[in-house]
């Protein structure tokens, strides 16, 4: 047994278009230019959304009530992925790439220095590596 797990989270992992317009976006793919995640509060009466942004993040709640599934609350082009995270007690990368990317890594305890674009994440995912 890894004792270094500190907790296990759910999360849904989603890709997206971004509605940012910069160059460096028209060369990601569709559909995989942002990435966010999303999660139930506990209790399960809350989403909890972490969004990050251009020039900031994002961090809200909406009630499952009025969004009684994730598909209910983001784009139906959306890709999404439901993750369940272990996070470890250890040290984060000092040096990175701060992007909506980080910041999905840094809530799944993500620690892999090369992943830089959401497609890459979403790779990394399917392949189980959340």
């Amino acid at each position: 047994m890894d004792r270094t797990i500190t907790k296990v989270e759910d999360y849904y992992i989603v890709f997206t278009d971004s509605t940012h317009d910069h160059w460096l976006l028209k060369r990601l793919r569709r559909s995989f230019q942002h990435v966010f995640a999303v999660k139930k509060s506990p209790g399960e009466k809350f989403w909890i959304i972490v969004n990050p942004l251009v020039a900031y993040t994002v961090v809200e709640t909406v009630p499952v009530a009025q969004y009684p599934d994730i598909w209910a609350l983001v784009d139906p082009n959306a890709v999404i992925v439901p993750v369940l995270a272990e996070i470890k007690e250890k040290e984060r990368h000092t040096v990175c790439v701060f992007n909506c990317v980080e910041v999905v890594k840094s809530l799944l305890g993500i620690r892999d220095f090369w992943l830089w674009t959401p497609y890459q994440l979403y790779k990394h995912l399917k392949k189980g590596g959340g």
